[in-house]
């Protein structure tokens, strides 16, 4: 990124990239990390950092309040750390789930090199994101309940959706309890669920992130709900349903959205019935309804980002000739740094 954007550019000092990759959301992140939420602070807009969800940014402040370096550096350098270290779980989740090490070797090829894999290295909250909902899914997995729990916490503290984990370990449970082959009835399945205290405790963690969030902005904003107001407020996102399908045909760069939302719903559908780990879905797929829901700006990232995706298309990664691996490969790369040519030099969020 740091050659590509120099190279564009002729701009070769660090302190003048960090601040041209961090745009747009950036700053209602670093104003987070610097100030944190004040009433008051909002623009005449109405539009306010508390439509944001803190936890990305209460890292970052943690950071510059004993080492004092710009705000944006430690932002871009923590979370691309956080992407190593989403990768390495990506690893051992993928390695308990599928045994399959090539697997783990293409997706990390994806979230390094390729599309949209710039946000990983901005300040937004797409790198702890990933990490979080990667190391809950694993615990998950591994039938550790209460690190799974502390785990979903702060996933939603870090973004709204994350608070939707309680639903993946629903399927979750719902699938062992039929793999386990007893079948009795759907009271026998309540029951043993209950009875498993740590089960209970660790699906309770997962909201308490969000709790405390609202906790606080009732406090300092006077409003629990202030995230899901001001978006309303501010940029009109009610939601909307189907209705952004015509909205996603009034030009190129919707279309573009639209297709990119169809084609991540239809990979995630088909490849979850192929691999029948049904849970694997339901973030993903929340999250796409969720935020299409309301608009299609966005998408690709929340898609990206969702972890399923990529993990199905590294799937089937190995069934493919290996020219063919290679060329997808090169495609991804150049059309990565097409995008960042957009986000970093163009400065314009019309495709991403």
């Amino acid at each position: 990124m740091y050659v590509q954007f120099g190279y564009e550019t002729h701009i070769w000092g660090f302190s003048d990239f960090f601040n041209s990759i961090n745009l747009w959301d950036s700053g209602w992140y670093r104003k987070i990390a610097e100030g944190l939420y004040v009433a008051g602070t909002e623009n005449s807009d109405g539009t306010a950092n508390w439509n944001f969800f803190p936890m990305n940014a209460l890292l970052v402040r943690a950071i510059i309040s004993v080492i004092h370096v710009d705000t944006y550096i430690v932002a871009s350098i923590l979370n691309t750390v956080l992407l190593f270290f989403a990768l390495f779980m990506a690893y051992k989740y993928i390695m308990l789930t599928r045994n399959n090490v090539n697997i783990a070797v293409y997706f990390s090829i994806f979230m390094i090199f390729g599309i949209y894999t710039f946000y990983y290295s901005v300040f937004y909250s797409e790198s702890l994101y990933l990490l979080l909902l990667v190391m809950a899914m694993y615990f998950m997995k591994k039938k550790q309940y209460i690190p799974m729990g502390i785990c979903g916490a702060f996933l939603s503290i870090t973004r709204s959706t994350g608070v939707f984990f309680v639903f993946v370990v629903l399927a979750f449970l719902i699938e062992e309890y039929i793999r386990e082959g007893e079948k009795k009835s759907f009271i026998d399945f309540i029951v043993k669920s209950i009875c498993d205290y740590e089960l209970v405790l660790g699906v309770m963690l997962v909201p308490l992130g969000l709790f405390v969030h609202m906790r606080y902005l009732k406090i300092h904003i006077g409003d629990a709900l202030a995230f899901a107001h001001s978006q309303v407020a501010a940029f009109g996102r009610t939601y909307k349903g189907f209705k952004v399908i015509s909205e996603g045909l009034d030009s190129f760069t919707s279309t573009y959205l639209l297709i990119f939302i169809i084609i991540g719903l239809a990979v995630m559908f088909t490849g979850v019935f192929r691999k029948k780990n049904y849970y694997e879905m339901i973030l993903p797929i929340i999250t796409i309804v969720m935020s299409g829901g309301q608009t299609i700006l966005g998408s690709p990232r929340y898609i990206l980002g969702s972890f399923g995706f990529l993990l199905y298309i590294s799937d089937d990664m190995d069934k493919l000739p290996r020219h063919t691996r290679i060329a997808i490969f090169v495609i991804a790369f150049f059309a990565e740094m097409i995008l960042f040519h957009v986000w970093a030099v163009l400065k314009d969020v019309i495709l991403v």
